[in-house]
């Protein structure tokens, strides 16, 4: 067998190693990267959370989604995971789901949850804004390690194209098409990992809205690794991302620009590095509303990443889809941690 994985992000060198494991040397894997690295984007710059749904109190069918997907992620990769001690969801008086509503929803879904005192979180501007506070059990993926560790697998076991980006599939005759309009073909099956551009090769294609995203990545703040997360409407997060480093972002100010079209998301990308300092004073002026001085912010860094959402995306929905049209199969996921789900359907398209 044959295959090309289009987009080795953390998405496609995953796939390459679970069809690698399963299939040995009955198959040979090309992976087609546009960048000189591999897992560069939306694998490395992104909040670190292993998800279990808490963000998500609207929509059941995340919640039930990112419940399964832990528990496989958390299998597979427990040595690349860490547990803070407090993983606080903060209920704020203006928040779409009220404090025991959402305890309730995550009870019944038999996830830990369990009151803790405001009070005790001294880096609070004001504990009166919040209704209630609550400890969780969600984790914090080591990606550092992770993607060192995915990318020498396949760096070793398959055929890698860095700094070539795919210009478009033929789904019917298994080939590819680069930028320089170089062809590569004989594959029996092509797999879009490029998370935004899904659509290449597929005949019904994905409704999608495009949006840059970034957060600011600061120095540790406290000796304790803390998460702390605003619910629910424009509030922000603050979340450790390993011993070194924490993420600041904001429902209003993360999402830096929305796009209708994934070509003028690249073209105000290739611009965008010369306003990074004023989107990082947004974010840090939006989290001072919750945050006193004892969060102190030094060396902030602002990462960004291009993502692709269903363009009717209600009830704060995540899906992650697959659609095949004849020898290609594309993937839409928006969570890292569902990526386990993503290869079981992946699996059964493929038999």
């Amino acid at each position: 067998m044959k295959y090309a994985i289009i987009g080795g992000g953390f998405y496609g060198c995953y796939i390459a190693k679970k069809l690698k494991d399963r299939f040995k040397s009955k198959i040979e894997i090309h992976i087609f990267e546009k960048n000189n690295k591999l897992i560069l984007e939306a694998g490395k710059n992104n909040q670190y959370k292993l998800h279990l749904g808490y963000h998500y109190p609207r929509s059941n069918y995340t919640i039930k989604q990112t419940i399964n997907g832990k528990k496989k992620f958390a299998k597979e990769f427990s040595k690349f995971i860490f547990y803070p001690k407090k993983n606080i969801y903060l209920i704020h008086k203006k928040s779409q789901v009220k404090g025991h509503k959402f305890y309730k929803i995550f009870k019944k879904f038999n996830l830990k949850i369990k009151e803790f005192d405001i009070k005790k979180l001294n880096f609070l501007k004001n504990h009166k804004d919040f209704e209630k506070a609550f400890n969780t059990e969600e984790g914090v993926i080591r990606f550092n390690e992770l993607n060192n560790y995915l990318t020498k697998i396949v760096e070793k076991s398959c055929h890698v194209y860095k700094n070539r980006k795919i210009k478009d599939i033929n789904s019917k005759a298994g080939s590819l098409i680069d930028f320089k309009n170089k062809i590569y073909s004989n594959f029996d099956r092509i797999i879009n990992c490029t998370y935004t551009n899904p659509n290449m090769g597929l005949k019904k294609k994905y409704s999608l809205k495009y949006e840059l995203a970034g957060m600011v990545k600061f120095k540790n703040p406290f000796k304790e690794k803390i998460g702390v997360t605003i619910m629910d409407g424009e509030f922000v997060t603050l979340y450790p991302r390993d011993n070194y480093y924490s993420s600041l972002s904001s429902v209003k100010y993360t999402p830096i620009k929305r796009f209708k079209r994934l070509n003028d998301l690249y073209k105000f990308q290739k611009k965008f590095k010369f306003r990074k300092d004023y989107r990082i004073k947004l974010i840090i002026k939006d989290i001072k509303k919750y945050f006193n001085t004892k969060l102190r912010i030094k060396n902030p860094e602002l990462i960004i990443a291009p993502k692709a959402k269903i363009y009717n995306d209600l009830k704060d929905q995540r899906p992650s889809l697959i659609r095949g049209y004849k020898k290609t199969l594309s993937i839409l996921a928006g969570k890292i941690d569902v990526a386990p789900l993503i290869y079981e359907k992946l699996l059964k398209k493929i038999r």
